[in-house]
């Protein structure tokens, strides 16, 4: 049957005449399926995220041994870099290297954290990752609200993802992340999605024209929510999201007028 399809290629919507199950559906629209890091909890649907209560490299490798039951990503979550500092040479650098694990970390999300970072060793958490080698795993860097442009031209660099975190920046005062700045130094940026997809989308595209006075291709945005996250993890997005009752099909449609009630099913 014809449908409406959002190309993840073009980023574009093209009408194709494929087989997928509608019924029911008021003008359905595919995309993919965004990848959403929710770092919460040992296991989350897409992740298994290892628990670092007792580090060390027997029980991470046990830990290990439990997920390979199952086809899920494998990461590390460093919720504050402080604490595993004299983890890094012999633990989780190690560990990650020789596992492929991609470590998420944390930093620069608020001004007391800098200041942490700044009176224990007179520099930002990025050159404190940078120095332990952290950087050359190329980390995702969750929030990273407070990073300045010098974090943030290291971080391309380093071919390092940030994971924006909007809402929750936003809702504990944090503030805003230098989104612009970011595209600049080709920063791979990606979305953190927790409830409603089309709600962070539209904050991107409003504190981008609100505060840097930068005004987003729809494209563009679309791409840090539905593709960026599987560019960080090096693999492919094979899932679709329907959508319902789109009844103008645009990326503009897209980005600022669909809400979580157009989700009709996830495959």
């Amino acid at each position: 049957m014809l449908i409406n399809v959002l190309n993840k290629e073009s980023l574009k919507i093209e009408t194709k005449n494929i087989n997928a199950n509608v019924n029911g559906v008021s003008s359905p629209l595919l995309i993919p399926n965004p990848l959403t890091l929710c770092v919460n909890g040992t296991d989350n649907g897409r992740f298994n995220v290892f628990n670092l209560d007792n580090l060390s490299l027997n029980d991470l490798n046990l830990q290990l041994q439990k997920f390979k039951h199952n086809n899920k990503i494998n990461i590390i979550y460093l919720n504050n870099v402080i604490n595993y500092v004299n983890y890094f040479d012999e633990i989780i650098i190690p560990f990650c290297k020789q596992n492929k694990v991609k470590p998420v970390v944390k930093a620069g999300s608020t001004l007391e954290e800098m200041g942490e970072f700044d009176v224990a060793f007179k520099k930002s958490p990025i050159d404190v990752l940078e120095e332990y080698g952290v950087l050359d795993l190329e980390p995702i860097i969750l929030s990273a609200t407070r990073l300045e442009k010098e974090d943030l031209e290291k971080l391309g660099y380093y071919s390092a993802t940030i994971c924006l975190d909007l809402s929750n920046d936003l809702i504990a005062g944090n503030g805003v992340p230098q989104i612009v700045t970011m595209q600049k130094y080709n920063l791979n940026i990606m979305l953190n999605v927790r409830d409603d997809l089309f709600e962070e989308l539209k904050l991107v595209y409003m504190l981008s024209n609100g505060i840097f006075n930068y005004e987003q291709s729809y494209a563009n945005i679309l791409k840090m929510a539905l593709l960026n996250s599987y560019k960080a993890f090096n693999i492919e997005n094979s899932e679709l999201m329907l959508l319902c009752n789109i009844e103008q099909p645009s990326l503009k449609n897209l980005v600022l007028n669909c809400n979580k009630f157009n989700i009709a099913t996830k495959n």
